[in-house]
């Protein structure tokens, strides 16, 4: 039979390690989702160039000077510390975003920017080229911690498939 002391000491042991358990197990959940930041870094030049190759683009596509930015985005370019823009000759909503934001609140201010721009090509195109409009529509808005994605093209679900595989997500 244990003593009155021993069973106290037992007890105490397993209750700190539950604790303990129960402190350090959403750890590693932390970095998941849009919070997190990605484990590895995103090279925008190298997932641009793929989402050209991979996606289907009816439109030419061309870069966006940074001197045009505010006519497409209504967001301040200050919040991205890098950025790749290639947009169509206007035809199409046809678009490709990338974002890696100075912090993690810029983030999330690019990506409410991105959801704004969708609405207004959605509002645009309604009228403009109404057989347009459903790629403003998919238009695929992805963050992944400080990494804001959005391509506006044919086929989203490739869009998507592409941009989780180089986030990460």
């Amino acid at each position: 039979m244990e003593s009155g002391s021993g069973a106290r000491r037992r007890s105490f042991l397993r209750f700190l390690l539950l604790m303990v358990l129960l402190l350090t197990l959403p750890l590693p959940l932390g970095a998941c989702g849009n919070g997190g930041t990605p484990a590895a870094d995103v090279d925008l030049a190298a997932l641009e160039q793929r989402l050209l190759a991979e996606l289907e683009f009816t439109d030419e596509m061309m870069n966006l000077d940074d001197s045009l930015f505010a006519r497409f985005f209504e967001f301040d370019l200050a919040l991205a510390a890098e950025h790749r823009i290639t947009v169509s000759s206007g035809w199409t909503p046809e678009e490709i975003a990338l974002f890696e934001a100075r912090d993690d609140e810029a983030a999330a201010s690019i990506e409410k920017g991105l959801e704004a721009r969708r609405e207004r090509q959605i509002e645009r195109f309604t009228d403009y080229v109404p057989e347009e409009r459903p790629k403003a529509e998919g238009a695929v808005i992805i963050r992944s911690g400080r990494h804001v994605a959005y391509v506006a093209c044919a086929n989203p679900e490739d869009a998507r498939r592409i941009i989780r595989a180089v986030f990460g997500g």
